[in-house]
Parts: structure tokens; C-alpha cells; sequence
């Protein structure tokens, strides 16, 4: 049994209890009832199962963002920042009860599919999703390739659910793509989810330099956000000698400014930012930082709104690890966007397709115009 109240004791160190004798107290409450469970409880579960599950319901307590990593779990995590994974690509969010899409990865089967952001997500296979954690979401859509799964939501704005059929497959994330719309260039960065997306994003912008572009269109609807290094090296591109994002801890004294390095590889070409509500996190660090420095005009409509960051914390023994809110992210003018979002410059709404008005309007604002456009324009 000490072993128990060793590892919460290390867990909770620091919380808001009034005295250490405070926190022993509840460490013996808690080991009562693990006892009581233990000897008691009509169905048999095993002390892993029973320690996990309390993990998970202490990391609920923290927010919906943050939750406890099983061993097999986080191995897939690992491949899945090398840019490969399995599944039929959806960013996840609860709020509340909810579970609701943040946005579908481009060309996976929930994006090929038309679901979009913001649909809640009532049930898997039959299962109602009401009170799960996202982890368990997450166990209920696992399975092998080519399996089908089934997803009844409901759309914003809309009384009826819709089922979807999909089927599971390997997803390479090719998050970075451009073309030349005549003078103006167009790139489009669906992710940071994978480690090297600024060496790739780095590679297309000095391609696309070499087209002598009017102006650049950098399209960041449906981003869900990602790995925050590739996020800051992504923006670095951009701003010089400025600011990035401000990262604030629960000791506010203790903020933390990323500054972009002396240099940007693109730091005068006249640029628009797109942004939509399935722009979020470092989606929107980028965004947010561009708008503040005057950088880029942002168009399109709100963004998510996931102003919280995320660390991975590995625990020992083998490759178990929790997913921990451990600060909030504020723009370089200090705007704090949780719940609020990247407002844009220009406001228009249209969803991306073969008729996608925003990226038109962009383009032939850029077109038109030979300088930097400034806040405001319409």
C-alpha cells in the first residue's frame, strides 16, 4: 500500500491543500476506498485497472484536454508524430458532454466523408459517447485497417443525426502543398502534427520565391494545430526580431515569450492568412502572431478558440505517459483566444471546395494590390 501513496503523493505535491496533513488525509481516503474495492466489489478488477482508472478520473478533474496515456497508446503517439497514423483522421474536442470535431484530417476518410468542423459526435458502433473521456472515444474508434466504423452525429443548426460509415486506413499526413494562381502563390499547411513540417514548409516558400510571387496566400482553415516547436519555426518564417506567442504557466509571473529568430526567409512579401473554426492551437499561435506584428490581413471567419497548451509527460515504468494543460497560450499583444478564437480582418464564410470563395477573394486582393495589405482592407 505505500507504493499507492507514493505515487500520489508525488502527484498531487504542490496542490491546493491547505497542509501536508491535509493531503496524507485524503491519500488514506483514497486508500480506503481502493481497499474497499479491492476485497469487496462484486466484479473483479485488477489493481493496473483500478490505479489507471483513478489516474484517468485525476487527469478529468484538470480539463477535457488532459487525460492519462496507456503504454500501447503512446507508442502510436510516437509513430504518429513521424507523420503516419491509423484510423479515419478526426481532431477531437469535448465541451462538457460533448464530443465535437475540431476539424477531419485532409483526404482521410472523415474528410472525404463531409464531416466538418463543429459536429457532435453521439455515438461509435452504437455506443453512446455522453460522459467518455476522449481517451475511451479514442479506444472505441481503434481497430484494424479496412474495419468499418460507424458515427452518428449531429450538425450545428440541424434537428436530425447523420450516420457515417467509415472505414479505418494507414493516413501518411501530407500537410503542405502550393501552386501559382497567376502572380500569387497559394499554400495550403493543414497540420503541425508531425516533426519536420518546417523543413518541408521551408523548402516550399524558397520554391516558391523563385517564382517572383505578387503576394501569398497561406491557408490555415482545418488546421487543428500540433507540435508547438514546428509551430514557432513555421511563424519564424515570417516575423523577424518580434515576439511569437506568450506561453503563461499558473504562476503568471513566470510567462514565457518566444522570439522569432534575427532573420525570416519571408519577412516583406504581402501577405493573407485564412482562417476558419477549424483553425486551432498552434493554428492559431501562427495566426495570432501575424495579425498582432501588422505581418498578414486575416480572412475568413472565428477560429476554434484552444488557447490551452498541452505537455507529454512520460512516467516511468515503459512508455505509459499523461497529456497534462500545463499553460495557456496568449498572442505577442497578450490576447488570451481560449473559447474566443483568432477574430479576423475581413469576415467571409464559405466552406472550401471547387467553389471556394475566400481563397477567390485572396487571391484577387492580392492581385490587385503591390504592398503589404493592412488591417481593415475589404
Amino acid at each position: 500500500m505505500f507504493s499507492i501513496f507514493l505515487l500520489f503523493g508525488i502527484i498531487v505535491n504542490g496542490n491546493a491543500s491547505k497542509t501536508p496533513a491535509d493531503t496524507y488525509r485524503l491519500l488514506h481516503l483514497f486508500n480506503e476506498v481502493f481497499r474497499h474495492i479491492r476485497q469487496e466489489s462484486a466484479v473483479l478488477i485488477s489493481d493496473r485497472e483500478l490505479i489507471e482508472g483513478a489516474i484517468s478520473g485525476m487527469m478529468r478533474t484538470v480539463d477535457s484536454y488532459s487525460y492519462y496515456i496507456p503504454e500501447e497508446r503512446y507508442k502510436n503517439m510516437v509513430v504518429n508524430f513521424k507523420g503516419e497514423l491509423e484510423g479515419i483522421g478526426l481532431e477531437l474536442v469535448q465541451e462538457g458532454e460533448k464530443t465535437k470535431v475540431i476539424t477531419p484530417f485532409e483526404y482521410s476518410p472523415a474528410w472525404r466523408a463531409g464531416i466538418k468542423p463543429g459536429d457532435q459526435i453521439l455515438s461509435i458502433n452504437g455506443k453512446k459517447t455522453d460522459g467518455l473521456s476522449l481517451l475511451e472515444i479514442g479506444d472505441l474508434m481503434q481497430g484494424t485497417i479496412s474495419e468499418p466504423i460507424v458515427l452518428e452525429i449531429k450538425r450545428e443548426g440541424s434537428l436530425e443525426t447523420v450516420r457515417f460509415t467509415l472505414k479505418r486506413e494507414k493516413i501518411v499526413m501530407k500537410n503542405i502543398r502550393w501552386e501559382m494562381k497567376g502572380p500569387v502563390a497559394y499554400l495550403r499547411l493543414s497540420n503541425f502534427n508531425y516533426q519536420h513540417t518546417s523543413s518541408h514548409l521551408k523548402k516550399a516558400l524558397e520554391a516558391i520565391l523563385k517564382q517572383n510571387p505578387k503576394g501569398l496566400v497561406l491557408d490555415l482553415r482545418n488546421n487543428p494545430g500540433g507540435l508547438l516547436d514546428e509551430a514557432l519555426k513555421c511563424t519564424n518564417f515570417f516575423i523577424e526580431n518580434s515576439v511569437i506567442v506568450q506561453v503563461q504557466p499558473r504562476e503568471k509571473e513566470k510567462t514565457y515569450r518566444y522570439e522569432t529568430a534575427k532573420e525570416a526567409l519571408v519577412p516583406s512579401l504581402p501577405m493573407i492568412v485564412l482562417v476558419n473554426e477549424g483553425t486551432a492551437s498552434c493554428a492559431e499561435i501562427m495566426a495570432g502572431a501575424l495579425q498582432d506584428h501588422q505581418r498578414a490581413l486575416i480572412m475568413g471567419s472565428s477560429s476554434f478558440g484552444k488557447g490551452k497548451v498541452q505537455s507529454i509527460l512520460p512516467l516511468s515504468p515503459g512508455y505509459a505517459a499523461i497529456q497534462l494543460t500545463t499553460a495557456h497560450y496568449l498572442t505577442p499583444k497578450g490576447r488570451n483566444i481560449q473559447s474566443v478564437g483568432i477574430q479576423p480582418d475581413v469576415l467571409l464564410k464559405h466552406s472550401m471546395g471547387n467553389q471556394d470563395i475566400v481563397k477567390e477573394e485572396a487571391i484577387n486582393l492580392l492581385k490587385a494590390r503591390g504592398e503589404t495589405p493592412k488591417k481593415g482592407i475589404s
